[in-house]
C-alpha cells in the first residue's frame, strides 16, 4: 500500500509541475529561429532512434524554421507568419497550424517542396517530430531554438 501512495504522490507532483496550455505564452515560446537537421538511419531500411545521424543526402544542410508572429485570437493561438527551408538558403513562407491537445503542442505545415512537417514542442527550446518526404518517407527532425 505504501508503494501505491508514493506512486500517486509522484503522479500528482508531475501533473502540478507540467505546464498547462493556459500557462504557456506561445508568443514568447514559439517566436524565434529554430535550427536542426534531418536525421537518417545509419543503415538503409533500419530505423532505430539511437542509430540516427545527420542526413547524408544533403550533408551540412540543416533545416531552419523562423516563427515571426504568434497571436491569441479568442480561445485559439495561431501562427500568423513563419518561414522554413534549408539552413543557409532562402526560406519560404509556410502556413503553420497549432494543435493544442492537453499539454501537447504540435505544429503542422507543408514545405514549399510539398513535404509534410509535424513537430511537437518539448520544453521551451526544442521541436521534435518528422518531415514526410516524397522519396524517402518519414524522416525524423529535431529543431532547437537558437534566437
Amino acid at each position: 500500500m505504501e508503494t501505491l501512495s508514493v506512486a500517486a504522490v509522484v503522479v500528482l507532483l508531475g501533473l502540478a509541475v507540467a505546464p498547462s496550455e493556459a500557462q504557456w505564452d506561445f508568443g514568447k515560446v514559439l517566436v524565434g529561429r529554430w535550427e536542426g537537421e534531418l536525421q537518417r538511419p545509419k543503415a538503409p531500411g533500419i530505423y532505430r532512434p539511437h542509430a540516427l545521424q545527420p542526413s547524408r543526402e544533403h550533408p551540412g544542410e540543416g533545416r531552419t524554421l523562423v516563427i515571426q508572429d504568434v497571436r491569441e485570437e479568442g480561445t485559439k493561438w495561431i501562427v500568423t507568419r513563419a518561414q522554413f527551408g534549408i539552413t543557409g538558403k532562402p526560406l519560404g513562407g509556410v502556413d503553420v497550424t497549432l494543435d493544442l491537445t492537453g499539454t501537447d503542442v504540435t505544429l503542422h505545415f507543408t514545405t514549399g517542396a510539398g513535404a509534410q512537417a509535424e513537430l511537437k514542442l518539448t520544453g521551451e527550446n526544442a521541436l521534435v517530430g518528422t518531415l514526410a518526404l516524397a522519396r524517402t518517407g518519414f524522416t525524423p527532425m529535431e529543431l532547437k531554438k537558437v534566437e
